[in-house]
């Protein structure tokens, strides 16, 4: 047990001194109440340092002694430096429960007397092996091919372990207090642990096994675990409670309220006339965007010539006098001489100070731009957002640790690694190139409204309290008389009075970088400081160095922004990505199958395309070669073969989400993981692209059953889009899901080609073509067997072919419905097995008439892409196919369960050639509208509807689409 809990806190790999021995006692029996709770054992460990620890209110009785001894032993090992479990720090371990079924037999591997750690090395060198069970009190190990929440239950006296990194259900802690409303329900279960009563991975794993729980409050005094519906980022502030939210439902921060504070912009110039003023230009067109306010800006002269001083203050000059943020020259006279940054900032800070009050003051390099309307007013939002923040600073393309997407770079010239410059990405849309604009908006995108702890702050664009000025006093212009350190040593100085430092992850300024000193001079002047600092600040700022080198959360950020300016889509594109079903496999020796489904997705996605967005296809590498034969363009961003599960599906996807406007779930089975992935992207509309009812699946287990329904209403935020009345009618009706309506996408091209390629037809001879496949028994196969076999009786001169299926599928088929010999060799001679989108096309040009008879029908595709060849479709009634087949106008409808009246309905058909050329033709003229271009209209116009609604877009620098130049929403 003890065991365990050492390792749900991190592998003990460090030696440990005296004083160490007493630390990792007192971590195993003393609980943190305000430790911020994560599946990854290293940052739990991490994070030690900075809880509170509280003594449990029961103590276990059983085996205390036992226990006691232990710790001690353990600690001991630890002092001594020994690795425990040094090798598996990212292990899971899901306490309380097992995982059921699925177990490897390895004769070889007795079951018992095994410690947790030779249960870990076995199933590390078992291929199929992806968790164990283990069992304390007997040593019993499991080890088990699966880990799917769905084979979760909870044991007393099981403990499960999962090896690798952590899964993508973590928890994040939220602010002290519990969650309100949206109570689920509670548990305080009666188990024996550690501590005794149910704890904080007790109520994770419940969590974890209930679909519908995206957080929960942790009652300390009573140990009670209250399951939660909802996981808001905000907590009632009742410190009695811990509160955790699934970090699949609230990754990403709400972006932080509106503040009523005014700033003042200080901007120091020191010649470099034509950067300066593009600086102050960038700063009065975002204040014109963002439209009145209060701020203010104070431009300093710092000893720049005469020639500059003119062209600034013309420019001033030019600007009327109520435009926001009104600008005041400072030193314009050159009454102080300053000759160096600090100073300049000092008496800028002062020029402000004597026209204020201001609540806060923004000092920014002059050879930078900014570039959203909303760049100071979010940082206003965040400085405020807590009061212990007192400085925070912007991303940018040059600003050292801040710098995205690149921290360093090899001078081609020198060969020296130095800080990097970023610049702007080379697109190969040359109608869209990148600009700095672009790559504002692609922070935008990659941002999780993230306030990133860091010891110290680029100076280049540097937010500041004013009550830090208050308390720290102003920049050291002794020291530090021409900058480049002064930041350093003042937020240094802030952090000593408690202060905290922020970098935030959704600000983008851009920095030319050196134009006021140039690099040589800025290399010079650097070193000098670089001497103070040391000789100051020492081991604290080779700590702050070695901090912002190690931070994981920085590099996350550089890792997000990279996964947006490398992506194929240019930066003004709008960007959509269709999400396959992961649970299909490559069978050697099967020939890949291109069902209806994928070609509906596909079809989305060309026509998307067509009319100016960036879509593709996330599907499985070994189906790309397929799909890229079947529509001949490069449609597919692959993803792993060996990906199953919801989890490992959200985590493959999750790698460049943030590039994405849209991400959109196609089945059931990937509805978990596009909101799990969304959640984590707060620009990222999750959307669900609703092709059946698929509830009614006949080939479903209970689990998957009970997924299915729920995929309709856990995520109240996704855009739920369908293509029939009927489907949207079937969601609404089981599940009050309001789905918006889409036109279903045909590609006429293939079907328009075969009817005019078609022979002249015998109108003596009626063909009947109809689709058998028996891995669907929805399509009613031996229905539809059965009608054309009653046809064949009724109708002689009737021709029937049907295709869909193996030749052995058939056979199983008919053996099953217990045919005579002869009826079976009709049948045999008369299917074509499975056909491709050219060979469908081709035997719908050569029929008549065409045959669903599917017991339910979302769709219809393939009656569709029957009438654009000029065929007569028999379509079921109450379908999704009555959106386009209007009985007797267009199409005849039938009742799937009325065989005999099919048979009546066909052979009318086969005796009426008239009346097949005229229903054949006002076919023609409905597929007109199921066109790529007019249906992808539709599709265009919902998703634009639903980004629209998304208050993180409105809150940031994207653009909508009726902005957008790219997207064509003409008829």
């Amino acid at each position: 047990v003890v065991g365990e809990r050492l390792r749900a806190g991190g592998a003990l790999s460090h030696n440990h001194g005296a004083g160490g021995v007493g630390e990792v006692l007192k971590s195993l029996i003393f609980r943190p109440t305000n430790a911020r709770r994560s599946r990854s054992p290293t940052t739990h460990l991490a994070r030690r340092g900075v809880a509170r620890w509280e003594r449990p209110s029961e103590q276990v009785r059983d085996n205390r002694t036992m226990r006691l001894v232990l710790l001690a032993t353990l600690a001991a090992r630890a002092a001594a430096g020994v690795s425990i479990l040094a090798d598996k720090t990212n292990t899971r371990v899901l306490r309380m429960t097992e995982v059921y079924m699925c177990e490897i037999r390895d004769a070889e591997f007795p079951r018992r007397n095994h410690t947790v750690q030779k249960c870990d090395a076995v199933c590390a060198a078992t291929p199929k092996c992806v968790a164990f069970n283990h069992m304390d009190t007997v040593g019993k190990c499991s080890l088990k091919s699966c880990n799917d929440a769905l084979r979760l239950r909870e044991h007393r006296g099981l403990s499960t372990y999962v090896p690798g990194p952590p899964r993508f259900n973590q928890y994040e802690l939220l602010p002290p207090g519990a969650i309100s409303g949206c109570d689920s329900w509670k548990v305080r279960p009666r188990v024996v642990g550690l501590y005794g009563g149910a704890h904080v991975w007790t109520c994770e794993t419940r969590c974890d096994q209930d679909r519908a729980c995206r957080g929960f409050s942790y009652d300390r005094k009573s140990q009670t675990c209250y399951f939660k519906t909802c996981a808001p980022p905000r907590t009632d502030g009742d410190e009695r409670f811990e509160s955790y939210a699934k970090a699949s439902t609230c990754v990403a921060r709400a972006p932080p309220a509106r503040v009523s504070k005014r700033a003042a912009v200080v901007v120091a110039v020191r010649d470099a006339a034509d950067y300066a003023a593009r600086c102050v230009e960038a700063l009065w067109r975002s204040a014109d965007a963002r439209g009145p306010s209060r701020d203010a800006l104070f431009i300093v002269n710092d000893a720049s010539s005469a020639a500059t001083l003119k062209r600034l203050g013309a420019l001033v000059a030019a600007r009327k006098r109520d435009a926001p943020l009104p600008a005041t020259l400072v030193n314009w006279d050159g009454a102080a001489t300053l000759d160096g940054y600090t100073r300049a900032a000092n008496l800028g800070l002062e020029a402000a100070r004597d026209a204020g009050p201001f609540d806060a003051y923004c000092f920014l390099n002059s050879d930078t731009e900014v570039l959203s309307p909303l760049w100071l007013e979010t940082l206003k939002r965040h400085a405020f957002s807590d009061d212990a923040i007192g400085l925070v600073g912007p991303l940018s393309n040059a600003a050292s640790y801040q710098s995205v997407p690149a921290l360093r770079a090899v001078d081609a010239a020198t060969g020296k690694t130095d800080w990097s410059k970023n610049p702007l990405p080379a697109s190969a849309d040359r109608k869209d190139p990148w600009t700095a604009e672009a790559v504002a908006a692609a922070v935008a995108r990659a941002s999780r409204r993230r306030l990133v702890d860091v010891p110290i702050l680029n100076g280049f664009c540097l937010f500041v309290k004013a009550e830090v000025f208050a308390a720290v006093g102003a920049f050291d212009e002794e020291a530090f008389p021409h900058g480049f350190g002064e930041e350093n040593d003042f937020a240094l100085r802030a952090a000593a009075k408690g202060y905290a430092l922020k970098v935030a992850d959704d600000v983008y300024v851009w920095h030319h970088k050196s134009k006021s000193y140039g690099d040589a001079t800025r290399k010079q002047l650097s070193a000098g400081s670089s001497k103070t600092m040391k000789a100051r600040w020492g081991p604290k700022l080779r700590a702050a160095v070695v901090a912002l080198d190690a931070n994981e959360e920085l590099a996350d950020v550089r890792q997000r922004v990279a996964s947006v300016l490398s992506h194929p889509c240019g930066p003004g594109r709008l960007r959509v990505l269709y999400v396959l079903n992961p649970t299909s496999e490559a069978v050697e020796g099967k020939a890949f199958q291109l069902h209806g489904g994928w070609i509906s997705i596909f079809n989305e996605v060309i026509g998307l395309r067509r009319r100016g967005a960036c879509a593709y296809v996330a599907a499985k590498r070994w189906m790309v070669p397929h799909f890229k034969k079947a529509f001949g363009e490069d449609l597919v961003r692959p993803y792993a073969d060996d990906v199953w599960l919801p989890h490992e599906l959200a985590a493959a996807v999750k790698e460049d989400a943030a590039a994405w406007d849209v991400i959109v779930a196609t089945l059931f089975t990937t509805v978990e993981a596009v909101n799990a992935v969304a959640a984590c992207h707060p620009a990222t509309l999750p959307a669900y692209f609703i092709q059946d009812y698929e509830p009614n699946f006949k080939r479903l287990n209970k689990a998957q059953k009970q997924r299915a329904l729920e995929s309709y209403t856990l995520y109240p935020h996704m855009l739920a889009m369908a293509k029939t009345s009927w489907l949207r009618q079937t969601v609404f009706k089981h599940h009050g899901t309001k789905v918006r309506a889409v036109r279903g996408t045909l590609d006429l091209g293939k079907f328009e080609a075969a009817r005019r390629r078609r022979p002249r037809r015998t109108p003596s001879k009626t063909i009947v073509a109809a689709m058998v496949r028996p891995a669907t028994p929805r399509r009613n196969p031996a229905g539809t067997l059965r009608v054309l076999e009653g046809l064949r009786i009724a109708r002689p001169s009737v021709d029937v072919r049907t295709f869909g299926s193996t030749p052995d599928a058939l056979d199983e088929l008919l053996e099953a419905e217990d045919l005579l010999n002869t009826t079976k060799a009709r049948h045999r001679a008369a299917h074509l097995g499975p056909l491709d989108q050219d060979g469908i096309a081709k035997l719908f040009a050569r029929s008549d008439v065409f045959l669903d008879l599917s017991l339910f029908q979302a769709f219809g595709r393939a009656g569709l892409e029957a009438m654009a060849t000029g065929c007569v479709v028999v379509v079921p009634k109450n379908s999704g196919a009555e959106d386009y087949a209007s009985d007797g106008a267009n199409a005849v409808l039938v009742d799937a369960t009325d065989e005999a009246g099919a048979i009546r309905a066909l052979a009318a058909l086969a005796d009426d050639a008239q009346r097949r050329a005229a229903l054949a033709a006002r076919g023609l003229e409905t597929v007109k509208l199921y066109a790529l271009r007019p249906a992808s209209k539709t599709t265009l116009e919902v998703l634009c509807a639903g980004l629209a609604g998304l208050p993180d877009r409105n809150d940031s620098m994207h653009r909508s689409c009726s902005e957008n130049a790219f997207l064509d929403f003409t008829d």
